[in-house]
């Protein structure tokens, strides 16, 4: 089995450690070390338009993030290629931590605070009331719904 990686703006020697260690048999050849070769499974993330449009004979590709959004903006693979995402890898998990730090930053203030602090300056602020504060959530995706 011969597969193709390409990790964007990342040291792929780490991804090939992982894949020798946990899947031997396979001949993972990192983008640009692959030549003309031909190959069963791409593993990529965030491909340009040219490298997408070189996977067309690949069985599978394998996209190393949650949304495939990159993919939407390039020629189709063809139908006989699928497109496989992450659906987690503990990224969901992140998300709400990520979006619960940013929606109590902006409920609670924290930027005039960061600037009043910068400017050695105490100005107390009344709470807001939470029922009035709204929160919205686009998706109810795996990320969405955690």
């Amino acid at each position: 089995m011969r597969i193709l990686l390409y990790v964007s703006g990342r040291d792929a020697g780490e991804w090939l450690d992982a894949f020798a260690r946990t899947l031997p048999e396979a001949e993972v050849v990192p983008w640009g070390a692959h030549g003309d070769g031909a190959f069963d499974y791409a593993i990529v993330h965030r491909p340009t338009a040219a490298q997408a449009a070189a996977l067309a004979n690949v069985r599978a590709v394998f996209n190393l993030g949650a949304g495939v959004d990159a993919f939407l903006r390039m020629p189709p693979l063809p139908a006989s290629v699928p497109l496989i995402r992450l659906e987690d890898a503990g990224m969901a998990e992140q998300m709400a931590e990520y979006a619960a730090y940013a929606v109590l930053r902006v409920f609670r203030d924290f930027p005039a605070y960061a600037e009043d602090q910068r400017a050695r300056r105490w100005a107390p602020r009344e709470r807001r009331d939470k029922a009035a504060f709204g929160v919205g959530v686009l998706g109810m995706g795996v990320m969405g719904r955690s």
